[in-house]
């Protein structure tokens, strides 16, 4: 049976999509040669930058515990970050960063598991 996703698991997600978005935005924001562009990606930067923290306090808040939604979050901003990476700037992983991305997410899978307690 597979378990039913937390709310506060999808804000998380979002929230690391959102901040790498951002970071992609800003790196946009400084290559182009017309100030408007630049100012109009630095402001879409802005603005997915301030919605993903909004995303993550709304995490932060239906969760138990903070650990769990920053370590999605962050999980999520890596793997999207990585994407965007190969996607737009022709950036190469191998087989390294597939190891050492499935070790990461093991590790947050297992710290982010709640505990549930057995009452006798």
């Amino acid at each position: 049976m597979i378990p039913k996703v937390q709310t506060y698991t999808i804000n998380a997600i979002i929230a690391g999509i959102l901040g790498s978005l951002g970071s992609f935005l800003g790196k946009l924001s400084g290559s182009f040669d017309y100030y408007i562009y630049s100012l109009l990606f630095f402001i879409a930067m802005v603005v997915s930058n301030t919605i993903g923290c909004i995303f993550f306090a709304k995490s932060l808040d239906l969760s138990a515990t903070t650990l769990q939604p920053a370590l999605i979050s962050t999980a999520s901003n890596y793997l999207f970050t990585a994407f965007l990476g190969v996607l737009f700037f022709e950036e190469t992983t191998g087989l390294l960063w597939f190891l050492g991305t499935t070790l990461i997410l093991s590790g947050i899978i297992l710290v982010s598991q709640e505990k549930k307690l057995k009452v006798t």
